[in-house]
């Protein structure tokens, strides 16, 4: 005899999607956005490191896409409970 599947299942979240690890996510993000606002600074004082402005600038980039999308994810989460 088969046993029914019930209504409602508790949805699994995968370990790399817990809070714990989206607040270490954005810990992490924000120290490399400071970090990366450093490298611009210091590209932007030393001649010598100005053609290399890019990798600085670049990271920036990646930081603050990383930080938005973690706490997008983070609030969407907040608001589906």
């Amino acid at each position: 005899m088969r046993s029914k599947s019930p209504l409602f299942r508790r949805v699994i979240i995968p370990w790399y999607d817990t809070e714990p690890v989206c607040f270490f996510t954005l810990f992490f993000s924000a120290i490399i956005v400071i970090f990366s606002l450093a490298g611009i600074y210091e590209a932007n004082t030393t001649p010598e490191f100005q053609p290399y402005i890019w990798v600085p600038i670049f990271l920036l980039i990646m930081g603050i896409a990383v930080f938005i999308s973690t706490l997008i994810r983070l609030i969407r989460r907040k608001y589906e409970r």
